[in-house]
């Protein structure tokens, strides 16, 4: 299993950087668990499941996290890039491939998104998930996802969906770690694609992932109220009563339609699937009502 990484004399946007630096948090990870994004590993077996992965594709992970889904991709048969800005969750991801035995199919680079250091035509598929909406530099990152896809490329999302302007209240406490601060709407994720050459083949709306990670976090919650994952949890110094008001008050955001979480797919060119039919005609090639 060999990792890249990055250049210290080109530093990617320090926004990136704080991202990562709250997501490799371990109290972070322990109450997210091993799947940063709402819907957890089952949302993203649906979106491997509706991109149709041909047998044995590479496919590029951008912004991997600790790498759940890029195991899942080994299991598969995939040859895996796993790219993250945190060398802490790819030291998790290495271990975890080794601890599995799928070390040899999972490659992995600490990188920016903005910056791939891969080859032009590298990837089958790429993926991104809850990940575009933190990128500093959306329309260069989208691009660079162009750049590495090969013709017939898959491009999968899920990401935070912004709707409307976050209530002041909950704006600068919730969104830059919620993925909300730079948050878009469905048609302004389908723009960056469109002008990047790639076209909208599907959308779906999953926001139901939301109300469980909710669900789930209050859970935790609980837990952490009773002092039982204290020492997990220790650094977080946490006001349990105020967060879970957030949640609540997040939660009827999403209930509102303000807030959304959305799997998306976009091709570069005639998609590559695995029963290799020719792709139906696109979802839309404007941003529309249809994707």
């Amino acid at each position: 299993m060999s990792t890249t990484e990055i250049n210290p004399d080109n530093p990617p946007d320090n926004s990136a950087a704080c991202c990562a630096a709250f997501y490799e948090q371990d109290w972070v990870a322990t109450l997210l668990a091993d799947s940063f994004h709402p819907g957890g590993p089952a949302m993203s077996e649906r979106l491997l499941d509706g991109l149709e992965l041909p047998e044995g594709c590479t496919v590029v992970d951008i912004a991997c996290g600790t790498g759940t889904t890029a195991l899942e991709l080994a299991r598969r048969g995939h040859p895996v890039i796993a790219i993250d800005f945190s060398q802490k969750n790819l030291a998790r991801l290495t271990a975890r491939a080794l601890e599995a035995g799928l070390e040899d199919r999972i490659q992995t680079v600490q990188a920016d998104a903005a910056s791939l250091p891969l080859e032009d035509n590298t990837a089958t598929v790429v993926l991104a998930e809850c990940a575009l909406s933190t990128f500093a530099d959306k329309p260069k990152s989208v691009a660079e996802i162009a750049r590495v896809l090969e013709p017939g490329g898959l491009v999968g999302i899920t990401d935070m969906v912004l709707n409307a302007p976050l209530p002041a209240s909950l704006a600068s406490v919730i969104g830059p770690w919620a993925c909300l601060q730079d948050a878009m709407t469905v048609p302004g994720y389908q723009r960056l694609f469109l002008d990047a050459g790639l076209r909208a083949t599907a959308y779906v709306d999953e926001s139901e992932g939301l109300y469980s990670m909710a669900r789930e976090l209050k859970r935790k919650l609980v837990v952490v109220g009773l002092g039982k994952m204290a020492g997990a949890l220790g650094e977080m110094n946490l006001d349990i009563a105020s967060t879970r008001a957030l949640l609540e008050q997040s939660t009827a955001l999403v209930d509102a339609g303000v807030v959304e979480y959305a799997r998306m797919t976009f091709a570069l060119g005639i998609p590559k699937r695995a029963d290799a039919k020719v792709a139906a005609e696109p979802c839309c090639e404007q941003p529309s009502s249809c994707c």
